[in-house]
C-alpha cells in the first residue's frame, strides 16, 4: 500500500546579515522602549548589532546585567524571525 507524504515545507529563507552601517542603534533603541518598555544600554545595543552583522560575540557580564536583552533586540526588526538560545550552564546543570 502506497504510503502518503506530509507536504513539503517552504524553504526557510537565510538569515539577514547587516552592515554596521545598516543598523541604526537608536532606532533599535526606541524599538525596545516602545515594544518592550526597556531602554537598553549603549553596550546592549552595541552587541546586538554584531550580532545582527553575522558576526561572533562573547559576552562577559554578571547575573541580572542585561544578557538576555542583547538577544532580543535583533528580533524587533522584523516580525518573522525567530531566535533560540541554548544556555550552556543550564545543559550541563540539567543533563551533566
Amino acid at each position: 500500500m502506497a504510503q502518503l507524504l506530509p507536504p513539503a515545507l517552504p524553504a526557510i529563507p537565510p538569515v539577514r546579515k547587516y552592515k554596521h552601517s545598516e543598523v541604526n542603534l537608536s532606532s533599535l533603541s526606541e524599538l525596545a522602549l516602545t515594544k518592550l518598555g526597556k531602554k537598553p544600554f549603549e553596550w546592549q545595543l552595541k552587541a546586538a548589532r554584531h550580532l545582527l552583522c553575522g558576526e561572533d560575540l562573547i559576552l562577559d557580564v554578571g547575573t541580572g546585567c542585561g544578557k538576555s536583552l542583547v538577544f532580543q533586540l535583533p528580533l524587533l526588526l522584523d516580525d518573522m524571525d525567530i531566535s533560540m538560545v541554548v544556555s550552556l550552564g543550564y545543559c550541563v546543570d540539567s543533563f551533566g
